[in-house]
């Protein structure tokens, strides 16, 4: 639970725009991963994380005002876990991601208020899986924003075996999921403290 606390913590710092150092980097061959969310807490009606995704981290910045942000975000490309590589339509959940490492083995996943509506997925790598947070929020000041428990494996690009076994591994972590409550609290009195 530390570790939650810890990672939310670093979260805001870095939302807050403080000079967190980009430290480890993500090596192309572990540039591909499913993430999946557990239990949304409150119930999440939307559609900004539907199931597990499969999930691509690319190389190509996106500048952004550095008013916005200090660290380097790359663009992701996403798509439905079930879909090959390459097909699948584009969903509402699909579009508009970014990526970044704010500290050495983490990951910040963010897709940014389009219609109004946005998601951001941070946790911390233990090997080749990660276990973090995921908050949605919205341009409407939602004190309690649904949140929930995030998991992902990343695995080798072009690897069949490897990603079967990654997804089967996200579904596993995602099947034993247990809402955390108390940490939703937490986590909504420090954004509570953010805005202010």
């Amino acid at each position: 639970m530390l570790r939650f606390q810890r990672c939310a913590e670093l979260l805001l710092l870095v939302l807050a725009g403080a000079p967190v150092a980009l430290i480890g980097q993500v090596r192309m061959k572990d540039s591909c991963l499913f993430a999946g969310v557990g239990t949304w807490v409150p119930a999440y009606e939307g559609d900004m994380w539907p199931g597990v995704r499969s999930i691509v981290l690319n190389s190509e910045v996106v500048p952004l005002p550095h008013a916005v942000s200090r660290s380097s975000y790359k663009k992701v490309t996403t798509r439905p876990a079930s879909a090959p590589s390459g097909q699948g339509r584009t969903a509402k959940a699909d579009r508009g991601w970014l990526w970044t490492v704010p500290i050495a083995d983490s990951l910040l996943l963010v897709r940014v208020a389009a219609l109004s509506e946005g998601t951001r997925l941070s946790g911390v790598w233990v090997g080749d899986t990660l276990k973090g947070r995921v908050v949605t929020f919205s341009d409407l000041v939602n004190p309690h924003p649904p949140r929930g428990n995030a998991y992902a494996v990343r695995f080798e690009c072009n690897n069949p075996k490897a990603a079967l076994n990654a997804l089967l591994a996200v579904n596993r972590l995602r099947a034993f999921d247990i809402p955390n409550t108390t940490l939703n609290s937490y986590e909504d009195s420090l954004q509570a403290w953010h805005l202010r």
